[in-house]
C-alpha cells in the first residue's frame, strides 16, 4: 500500500498530510473530555494509521531517496534515531512538563499547535526551496538542464 501511495503522491506532500492528520488527532485528544465517553477515542484512533504508519513509511523511503545512494541506509538510520531517540526523548520531557502544569487538555492542545506550526513552517521552506530551484533552472542554458535530468 505504501508503494501505491508514493506512486500517486510525492513524499513531501504525504508528509504534509501526515502532519495535518497529527495536528487534528492531537486536537481531538484535547477535546475528548468534553465528549463525556471514553468510546469517543475510537474514531480518533483511526488517524493513527495515517499519523504513524504512513508517516513512518514515507519518511523512511524519502530519507533513502534524498541521500546519495551509498549513504541511503545511513540517512534512514539518522531519521530513525532522530524520531525515536531525540524526538521521543524531548517530546517525553516537554510533554511531562506540560502535563504537570496544564493537564492533559493543555498538553494535547500545545502539541497540536506545535505540530501545526512546524508543518506550516516546513511547507513554507519546501515552497521556498522549490522556487529557488526553478529560478536556477530557468537561468541555466538548456543543455545544462538536460544533463541534470
Amino acid at each position: 500500500m505504501q508503494g501505491a501511495m508514493l506512486k500517486r503522491v510525492s513524499p513531501p506532500i504525504l508528509l504534509d498530510i501526515v502532519l495535518a492528520a497529527t495536528a487534528l488527532r492531537l486536537f481531538c485528544y484535547a477535546g475528548l473530555p468534553a465528549v463525556g465517553t471514553p468510546w469517543a477515542v475510537l474514531p480518533v484512533e483511526l488517524l493513527h494509521g495515517i499519523t504513524f504508519g504512513v508517516g513512518w513509511g514515507t519518511a523512511t523511503v524519502y530519507s533513502a531517496r534524498i541521500a546519495p545512494q551509498h549513504l541511503a541506509a545511513t540517512m534512514q538510520g539518522l531519521f530513525q534515531a532522530t524520531y525515536a531517540g531525540v524526538g521521543a526523548g524531548l517530546g517525553g520531557l516537554a510533554g511531562g512538563i506540560l502535563m504537570q502544569r496544564y493537564g492533559g487538555q493543555g498538553l494535547f492542545t500545545a502539541a497540536a499547535a506545535f505540530v501545526a506550526v512546524g508543518g506550516v513552517a516546513g511547507l513554507l521552506v519546501d515552497q521556498a526551496v522549490s522556487a529557488v530551484r526553478r529560478c536556477k533552472q530557468q537561468q541555466q542554458p538548456a543543455s545544462e538542464v538536460e544533463k541534470q535530468q
